[in-house]
């Protein structure tokens, strides 16, 4: 594994994956607007794919291509780091060349108290990828379509089937709408008589915040939650972890396949809450 970071900061907010393309420049600029918000910071990753390097017996050759994809990957990085510093905006920027699966894998490993940010294609995410965030990663996972533009005044919708306590998320939820005044919409896939009271609901949140609460009526809580967040003014849709007594996802036969259902139908910026 090769890898360099341009410069070392503290109190990194957001982790970012980007590999240059649409879709992950429009997850950069996303958290771009949500660290504004909230005044946080970013931190970008790229992984270099070793594919890219040249197949060669002479190594001087294969040494060659490796600097070049360095400095490639430097002047990217660099160029975003100095777009974002012009706006006050901390950030920091690391690259690395390896396997993706493994140095995907190693990079969230470093990072669970973190809110990753990743983009999405209309297809919705790469199974593996999506299957690592929600079983060998515990932090937040923010997962932004490819069209998707923050509005900052809408509703933070959070999908629940019973009381979910101290989860980072919720603190994440709760720290962007006491900045940005958003209301939250508690949506109740099981009519739970506990959640009217806002205070066993989720103790995390902070009081004075703008707080409802919406019965989820459908059979499916999935189709529900999409159909909500499809007719309703919704910044975001926040749902629950797997390993959670009363997570929304648990409960269902096939999580990964249930939850890639989700992201790929989803027309809205989907939340994986996490529990750091």
């Amino acid at each position: 594994m090769l890898n360099d970071t341009n410069k070392r900061a503290t109190g990194t907010d957001f982790l970012v994956f980007i590999n240059f393309s649409k879709t992950s420049y429009n997850a950069l600029n996303y958290a771009i607007s949500l660290v504004k918000a909230t005044r946080g910071s970013i931190e970008l990753q790229y992984i270099i794919n070793p594919s890219e390097i040249k197949d060669s017996e002479n190594n001087f050759v294969v040494v060659r291509s490796i600097n070049e994809l360095k400095q490639k990957a430097k002047i990217k990085l660099n160029s975003i780091v100095e777009m974002l510093e012009l706006e006050n905006i901390e950030v920091i920027s690391s690259y690395s060349i390896g396997n993706l699966k493994s140095e995907f894998i190693r990079i969230l490993a470093d990072n669970n108290s973190k809110t990753v940010v990743i983009g999405k294609k209309k297809s919705g995410v790469s199974s593996k990828v999506l299957n690592t965030l929600i079983h060998q990663f515990h932090g937040n996972v923010l997962i932004v379509n490819d069209d998707a533009e923050y509005q900052g005044t809408h509703k933070i919708a959070v999908g629940l089937d019973g009381l979910i306590k101290h989860q980072g998320g919720l603190i994440f939820i709760s720290n962007l709408c006491k900045a940005t005044n958003m209301p939250i919409v508690i949506l109740d896939t099981q009519n739970n008589k506990q959640v009217s009271n806002e205070g066993q609901l989720i103790p995390v949140l902070e009081k004075g915040l703008e707080i409802y609460l919406h019965k989820i009526e459908d059979r499916n809580p999935l189709e529900g939650l999409l159909k909500y967040s499809k007719k309703n003014d919704v910044e975001m849709l926040c749902i629950a972890r797997t390993e959670y007594k009363y997570s929304l996802i648990r409960r269902m036969q096939n999580r990964t396949l249930v939850m890639s259902k989700m992201v790929r139908n989803i027309e809205k910026p989907l939340l994986i809450m996490g529990n750091n």
